[in-house]
């Protein structure tokens, strides 16, 4: 009898654990545009976190119980933080975003050149540009003796 009792107390145990963790789902919209994709929700103070879809919806899984800050960020929207209280196995949650209008002032693009990336990787490496020699007169070897690095020995037979 006692191995029955305490069977069954671990079963139900074992069930309640389960059924304390929960499901948020829910969408990210702007009245004005519709559904805001790739927004970033997270649980404030938890590692829970995902990313809206092309749509705004998402979904959070294996959210415990209990009271959280539900944060909603983007590029696009203001950040927006929203008191919920989780107490049942799923739950649907709107949230509604005001846009955010960003203005750069400036924009700089950085491209080095191929010789420029090969001369700072960190190796001892010199270029030779084919189009300079191109247009001096000069031999393979005296071009080569000029190289930092190589120097050319002629021998004579």
């Amino acid at each position: 009898m006692k191995i029955t009792v305490t069977t069954f107390l671990l079963i139900l145990a074992y069930f309640t654990s389960f059924s304390q963790i929960a499901t948020i789902k829910g969408r990210v919209y702007s009245q004005n545009e519709g559904g805001i994709s790739h927004a970033s929700i997270r649980l404030a103070n938890s590692n829970i976190a995902t990313l809206a879809d092309n749509n705004g919806y998402f979904t959070l899984k294996k959210v415990p119980y209990g009271q959280y800050d539900l944060v909603v960020s983007s590029v696009e929207i203001e950040t927006r933080s929203i008191k919920i209280n989780v107490n049942q196995a799923h739950t649907e949650i709107p949230v509604v975003v005001k846009h955010q209008s960003l203005d750069l002032a400036e924009v700089n693009v950085v491209q080095k050149t191929e010789k420029r990336e090969i001369e700072t990787s960190g190796f001892a490496v010199n270029i030779i540009e084919t189009k300079d020699i191109a247009q001096r007169n000069v031999q393979t070897n005296e071009m080569l003796d000029r190289t930092v690095g190589i120097r050319v020995r002629q021998m004579v037979a």
